[in-house]
């Protein structure tokens, strides 16, 4: 019987990982700022990244409520490629239900931008401020 439970609590825990997110205060307050753009700074170990990660798949998987548009895209910036690939995508591949995944390239290469593109429509992008100027104008 305990067995079962456990095994039910991993399948939801694995399938719907952003409803078992409990935020620190400071997440908490973030996540409530109903602002489109806002700012989250902190020291290291502080939570930004998971922060982050939870805004982005929150948004992604309809769950934001500040959002009443369509599908689009969202970047997500990093020093470098390298940065991204060790820290941002695991966090967002932990915190997004893998049923939205349509497509994710270069999702483990340390050396390229990596597109997300999920089944909903909306696209998430990982860019490296040493890309250059170029690769953040438009979209």
């Amino acid at each position: 019987m305990l067995l079962a439970k456990l095994e039910e609590l991993q399948r939801r825990t694995r399938e719907r990982p952003l409803d078992f997110y409990i935020p620190l205060p400071h997440g908490k307050a973030f996540h409530a700022d109903p602002s489109k753009e806002r700012w989250l700074i902190g020291a290291n170990g502080s939570g930004k990244t998971v922060i982050g990660a939870a805004e982005v798949c929150s948004l992604v998987g309809g769950k934001a409520t500040w959002w009443d548009g369509p599908p689009g895209e969202v970047w997500c910036g990093a020093v470098s490629l390298a940065d991204s690939e060790k820290v941002q995508r695991p966090a967002i591949r932990a915190m997004l239900r893998p049923d939205l995944i349509a497509a994710w390239p270069n999702e483990h290469n340390p050396n390229a931008p990596s597109t997300l593109t999920l089944k909903n429509g909306w696209v998430i992008r990982f860019m490296a401020t040493r890309q250059g100027r170029e690769a953040w104008q438009g979209g």
